[in-house]
Parts: structure tokens; C-alpha cells; sequence
């Protein structure tokens, strides 16, 4: 027989009633939360977000960029004269000497003409020697004949004095002591001119030999051009250092005044960086400078700001006041830091996502004791390569979002989760 249990039923009712209960509990609590919540706030987690906070001291303006170390002295090898290049004798990185033979070039027809210019050069010098021998040796019979005629007049002076004596005794008739005084005169008057012959064509010796010695020279001279050009196909490197670049590889033809090798003192270098253009109003010469080389920094000085902008940057040099550590060479990748200003007792932050000095801007701050961020009006200052004056709006401890929150300028209020 069956046996109807009213147990059942009522634990099912309980049941019933104690879900609809809970139920209700629930529904009471989220619409609770629901009405304190504000909906109109975003909300952003705590990730997404860089924080940081305002302080108040010391603060170096500086500015950075990146550049190369290049070498202070360096020095280009052109070519001295067209040719092939026949063999390349040292490559890039090799130390080398003032008379280091770096490669050798060929040409024939250049030395065809410098062995024709030395056999001009020669032929010209003999020619010159020749006539100098010439016009010497007429010299000397100048002065022979000087010599004989001084003899004739001298004695034809004692003729002329022993006939007058004897005249006078009546020994010699007049006319013997006219022709004896006659011939003396004469000879007298001929020493005159031969003198002066002789001594007109020793003053014009060197103006006779000129023309000759002209053209000498002019041989000479073409003779020496050749021939340095003909020696100029050896390169040598011209200076210690090492060999930086090579721009030619054998058998290619070369012309003068090519840029063939590059050589380099490794041993004094600077620092090549470049500031961006916003800062080029404060780079003066003197500037203390510290060049990150990534084995170590170095302290030195700005020697040279370019005048010109290139992609937005300026480039400015930087000698060393310190030695470079072990591993610093040409071209090397480094990193500059330029100090222009130490600023005392200044409100400062970490520099914001997209801030500018001396503007007016806004920010985020994060509410005392609260995860509400407010978006409140500040006033920068001088900045620096990582931070920034505040002149208005903060205050030391305040704490401030610095990341980029372009996607939240419609808001002025956001939360932090």
C-alpha cells in the first residue's frame, strides 16, 4: 500500500524559499554598489599607468643625443696621378707609418714621359753648361788681350819718354818722338776700351746665361712634376695612424686628385653628437659635456656648435678632458649628455609623455588617499634630458600619472584600479 510523505514537500518549500531569499540579498547588494558607483569615471588599471612623484631640489638641466667618435686628425690619400690600380698592399685596419706603401698603380704612358723629361732635362743642363764654358772662355781671351795691350802700352810709353829725352839732345828727330808719343797715345786709348770690354761681359755673364738657365729651369721643372707623379704610383700613407677606408679594389682606374685611403689617428678622437634643434639656443662653447662610450664615460667640453640643422638636430663637437677607456675608436657609437645649468631649491617631476618647457599643459594627480586621478592645470618650466621644472600647479608629494593619456582627454576625472 502506498504511504504519502509530507516531509517532502515541505523540505522542497524551504528550499524554494531560501533560494528566493538569497536571490533577493544578491540583487539588493550589486543595485547597492551600483549606486555608489560613479559611471560616468573610466576606470584604468594600475599597469597601464606611470606614476611618479613631484619633489622639490636640485635639478641639472642637460641634453642628450647620440653621435660617433671621429678622429681629430685625419687625412685623405688622393691619387697624385691616373692609373691602374695593380695591387693593394695594406687594408683597412692596419696601422701604418708616414712611408708605408699602401698600394701601387700603373701607368706607361707616364713613364714613358717622365724618362723623356729627364733626358730634356739633362740635354737643357749640358746646353747650359756648354754655353757657361763658352762665354767663360771668351773671358779669358778678354783678359788675355787686356793683358798683351797693357804690355804694348807700357812699352810704348817708355818709347815715347826715351825718344823725348833723345830729341831734346837732338838725337832723335821730331817726327820719330811724335810717332813714339802717336803710338802710346793710341794704345793707351785701346787698354781703355778692352778694359771696359772686359769688364761689361763679366757683368752680363749671368744675363747671357739666363735664357739658357730658363730654359733648364723650365725642364727641370717638368721633369721634377713627372717624376713625383711617376713615384706617386706608389701610395704611400703620408701620415702615422691607422688605415680607416679603402674606396678602390684592383684593377679599377683611377684619376688625379681621387680620394683613395682614408688614415686616421686612433689615439685622438672626439665626440660627433647630435642635439635636438629645441636645445640649440642653449649650446654655447665651454659647455661641460659627459660621453657615454658603453665601457665608460668620460667628462669634456663643446669645442664646436654647427651652425646648420640637419633632421632636426644640431651637431656639436666634444673634445675630451679625460683619456678614453680601452676600446674607444673611430666611429664608435655614443652617447652624449650636455650640461648647461644647475637649478637650486625647484619643484620638480619626472618628465611627462609629450611635455614642453615653459608652456602651460595639464596633467593627472592622484588624489590624496583616494584612486581618483583629477586632470588640473600646472605651468613648466626649464627641462632637462628626464625632468622638468614645475613652476605652477604641484606641489612636493603630490603624485602624477607621466605616461601618454591622450585616450582619456575627453575626461577630467579617471580612476585607477
Amino acid at each position: 500500500m502506498d504511504i504519502v510523505r509530507t516531509d517532502i514537500k515541505k523540505k522542497k518549500r524551504r528550499n524554494r524559499i531560501i533560494f528566493g531569499s538569497s536571490t533577493l540579498v544578491v540583487v539588493g547588494l550589486i543595485g547597492w554598489w551600483l549606486m555608489g558607483l560613479d559611471v560616468s569615471t573610466p576606470t584604468v588599471e594600475e599597469e597601464r599607468v606611470w606614476l611618479g612623484d613631484v619633489e622639490q631640489g636640485e635639478m641639472m638641466r642637460e641634453a642628450r643625443g647620440i653621435g660617433t667618435l671621429v678622429p681629430e686628425d685625419l687625412r685623405w690619400i688622393a691619387s697624385e696621378t691616373s692609373g691602374r690600380v695593380e695591387r693593394i698592399i695594406v687594408r683597412p685596419g692596419a696601422w701604418v707609418e708616414p712611408d708605408t706603401p699602401i698600394m701601387e698603380l700603373s701607368n706607361p704612358t707616364l713613364e714613358q714621359q717622365a724618362l723623356d723629361a729627364r733626358l730634356a732635362f739633362e740635354a737643357a743642363e749640358a746646353d747650359y753648361l756648354t754655353y757657361d764654358v763658352q762665354l767663360q772662355s771668351n773671358i779669358l781671351q778678354l783678359q788675355a788681350n787686356l793683358a798683351q795691350l797693357e804690355a804694348q802700352q807700357k812699352e810704348a810709353a817708355l818709347d815715347a819718354e826715351i825718344d823725348t829725352e833723345l830729341n831734346k839732345e837732338g838725337l832723335v828727330s821730331d817726327l820719330q818722338m811724335r810717332r813714339s808719343i802717336l803710338r802710346h797715345e793710341q794704345l793707351t786709348t785701346r787698354l781703355e776700351i778692352e778694359r771696359r770690354r772686359l769688364e761689361f761681359s763679366q757683368k752680363n755673364l749671368d744675363t747671357q746665361l739666363s735664357a739658357r738657365k730658363a730654359s733648364v729651369n723650365q725642364a727641370k721643372a717638368r721633369y721634377d712634376l713627372l717624376r713625383d707623379q711617376y713615384e706617386g704610383l706608389t701610395v704611400l700613407a703620408g701620415v702615422a695612424g691607422v688605415l680607416q677606408k679603402q674606396t678602390v679594389e684592383e684593377g679599377m682606374q683611377v684619376g688625379i686628385g681621387q680620394n683613395l685611403s682614408q688614415v686616421a689617428d686612433p689615439k685622438n678622437l672626439k665626440a660627433v653628437v647630435r642635439i635636438a634643434e629645441i636645445n640649440a639656443k642653449d649650446l654655447s662653447i665651454g659647455l661641460t659635456a659627459v660621453v657615454d662610450t658603453r665601457n665608460g664615460k668620460v667628462r669634456g667640453s663643446i669645442a664646436r656648435v654647427d651652425p646648420n640643422v640637419e633632421n632636426g638636430t644640431v651637431a656639436v663637437d666634444i673634445h675630451f678632458t679625460e683619456e678614453l677607456p680601452d676600446g674607444a675608436r673611430p666611429d664608435l657609437t655614443v652617447e652624449g649628455v650636455v650640461e648647461f645649468e644647475r637649478l637650486a631649491n625647484v619643484v620638480k617631476v619626472k618628465r611627462p609623455a609629450s611635455s614642453r618647457p615653459e608652456s602651460q599643459m595639464t596633467i593627472f594627480k592622484i588624489a590624496a588617499d583616494s584612486d581618483i586621478a583629477l586632470r588640473v592645470p600646472i605651468t613648466y618650466g626649464k627641462a632637462s634630458v628626464s625632468q622638468i621644472e614645475v613652476i605652477q600647479g604641484l606641489n612636493p608629494g603630490d603624485k602624477v600619472i607621466l605616461s601618454d593619456m591622450s585616450d582619456w582627454d575627453d575626461y577630467d576625472k579617471i580612476r585607477i584600479q
